[in-house]
């Protein structure tokens, strides 16, 4: 764990067969006995813990016969059979760790385990590696002519160099020195029209973009306007909502997130938050809301678990959905 540190190990659910075993939240170390009795007459003791000198994280699971407190006599009785019927031979552990602070961008993270089954040797998986990414992408809105009185604008914007990883856009308007408000969101096209109202009447425009990647980094706000102009061309509504989820903001979150998205209809819609072992442990119902660009916050009560989740976003047969990670 040269790239992690392991004073944040956080031990998660445990799997053998059917059987779910669910630490209390925020432990290194935890035992426990497993009572498979009626319908196998085994119990199982459960143990894992963290090295603080080696870094390496154990789990072990023994047998025991419930009449003689000791593993059983007969090779074929342990508590993980054949896995003739799935999943009855599977088992499965998970956990969460946090990357070292000083970690950059680009830094590989290995993961891998050693398999023992008795007295055998072990069996050695394979290393899954994961890549870090902290570094927000860029872009711009291009600049635009001082002055226009065309009767359609067109902008342009783009991102900051090669970005192999770039997801999407989110492009910002201020109409004559008003707050800025979301103009095109989450899109992936790189140029969009403004089209006059007919008022024939002098507009100033200010633009901004932010770039998302598809490790969910947010490009901040620039501190000014990318591109102004001043036109008798208005900003044109955005025309029909479309289904969108923005993500959370900020992302990594702490305890709890703001989500942002919009709704096409004044309809049936679901937004929720799933953890990486595929477990929804949020749901809220959001399409009273209508039509439009909203925000709410998820994960207040209760406070969310720190590690990696997925939001969804679904009315009708139309999902989207975002990466979030929460820290403590």
């Amino acid at each position: 764990m040269v790239t992690l540190d392991p004073g944040t190990v956080s031990l998660d659910v445990i799997t053998f067969g059917d059987i779910h075993v669910v630490p209390p939240q925020g432990l290194a170390s935890y035992a426990t006995q497993v009572d498979l009795r009626p319908g196998r007459n085994l119990l199982v003791n459960v143990s894992a813990t963290v090295d603080p000198f080696t870094s390496v994280l154990t789990w072990s699971f023994n047998s025991i016969d419930p009449a003689t407190g000791q593993p059983p006599t007969d090779p074929l009785a342990g508590f993980l059979p054949p896995n003739q019927t799935p999943p009855e031979g599977e088992g499965s552990v998970l956990f969460t760790v946090k990357p070292r602070p000083t970690l950059v961008s680009g830094t590989q993270i290995g993961n891998a385990a050693m398999i023992t089954f008795d007295n055998n040797s072990p069996h050695n998986t394979p290393t899954w590696l994961n890549t870090i990414d902290n570094t927000a992408p860029g872009s711009h809105v291009l600049p635009l002519a001082a002055n226009s009185d065309q009767p359609s604008v067109p902008v342009t914007w783009t991102a900051d160099g090669a970005q192999q990883d770039l997801r999407d856009y989110t492009v910002y308007v201020a109409e004559d020195g008003a707050p800025y408000r979301v103009w095109r969101l989450n899109t992936t096209a790189t140029a969009d029209t403004l089209v006059p109202p007919g008022n024939h009447q002098p507009h100033t425009y200010a633009f901004y973009s932010v770039a998302r990647d598809v490790s969910g980094n947010i490009e901040a706000a620039p501190p000014g306007a990318d591109a102004t102009t001043q036109s008798r061309t208005a900003v044109g509504d955005a025309g029909p909502w479309r289904l969108g989820l923005e993500g959370a903001r900020p992302n990594p979150a702490i305890g709890s997130m703001r989500v942002w998205f919009t709704l096409p209809i004044r309809e049936a819609a679901t937004l929720e938050v799933i953890d990486i072992a595929g477990r929804r442990v949020i749901r809220r119902e959001v399409g009273s809301l209508g039509p439009g660009a909203h925000s709410i916050t998820l994960g207040d009560s209760p406070t969310l678990r720190p590690g990696l989740y997925f939001l969804r976003l679904t009315q009708g047969r139309q999902t989207s959905s975002a990466r979030v990670a929460v820290i403590e």
